[in-house]
């Protein structure tokens, strides 16, 4: 439509391919067989159609250029900066993790669930999630209570402008997404670089591309695997100041790290066209 559109009006297009659209869902047998022969075949008969692109992360774009033949700009998916968040010193007894965003299946939250109930009892989780799945999240929340009573809670969701205030209140942004498929090995969410604008110290499994960045700016600590009881190891390894000392780090990442600097690229490449 917007090729037909723009050869009517003589306007500039630029796809926004957001993440590796044709294994976007290639977990599911259904989408697989369905919808990505779809996608593949409008890539490839559209690619010398649109004047620019953008995606997420460095190696979704890279693999663009390398199966499809053409270069997106990265821009990553930073909040606006908001310098007053802060979630304050660390406490030794009590250790708050943060996880906010959908309750998708895919996802398996229950992983850290089973992590959190394999730590140290100073550390409690906190759920912001949006019931996408009502089901799955009640299923989550009887997993809760059996495993870990007392230190899960789920909690209201806010809007997304009042996300990055809210979360500020805890000590650590925790995210386990196991790869079920490419999108999700290279995933820099939205999520990820929320906890980095609250500054938050951050606990990951070993995902490629947001390790990268927790490494390059020192702002969290990756486990060596998905399995809960690595991460509930590493967890246990952690100090209230090392914990303290990636918060700060946190707070001089976002000032790299946020919507304004991103959106720096957006405006730049609408100005070249």
């Amino acid at each position: 439509m917007a090729v037909e559109a723009a050869k009517v009006t003589g306007a500039k297009i630029i796809f926004d391919a957001h993440e590796y659209s044709p294994l976007q869902l290639e977990n599911r047998p259904l989408w697989k067989f369905l919808y990505a022969p779809s996608v593949n075949y409008f890539l490839k008969k559209y690619k010398n159609c649109f004047d620019a692109s953008i995606t997420v992360c460095e190696p979704i774009a890279e693999r663009y250029k390398r199966e499809y033949g053409f270069s997106p700009i990265v821009i990553m998916n930073s909040p606006e900066l908001v310098v007053d968040a802060s979630s304050g010193t660390t406490q030794n007894n009590s250790i708050k993790l943060i996880h906010h965003g959908g309750a998708f299946p895919d996802r398996k939250l229950e992983n850290m669930i089973q992590a959190v109930a394999l730590a140290d009892q100073k550390y409690s989780l906190h759920f912001m999630l949006v019931p996408t799945y009502p089901k799955y999240l009640a299923r989550l929340q009887q997993m809760a209570q059996e495993l870990a009573p007392g230190r899960v809670f789920f909690h209201p969701t806010v809007p997304p402008d009042q996300i990055v205030q809210t979360i500020s209140q805890y000590d650590i942004g925790f995210y386990l997404l196991e790869p079920k498929n490419y999108n999700s090995l290279v995933a820099l969410p939205n999520k990820f670089f929320d906890y980095i604008a609250a500054g938050l110290a951050i606990c990951i499994g070993p995902s490629s591309a947001m390790q990268k960045l927790v490494h390059e700016h020192q702002i969290g600590v990756v486990a060596d695997s998905f399995q809960a009881s690595a991460v509930a190891q590493l967890l246990n390894s952690l100090s209230p100041q090392q914990i303290d000392h990636m918060k700060k780090n946190a707070c001089k990442a976002r000032q790299k790290l946020n919507a304004t600097i991103e959106m720096e690229k957006l405006l730049e490449l609408y100005n070249s066209l």
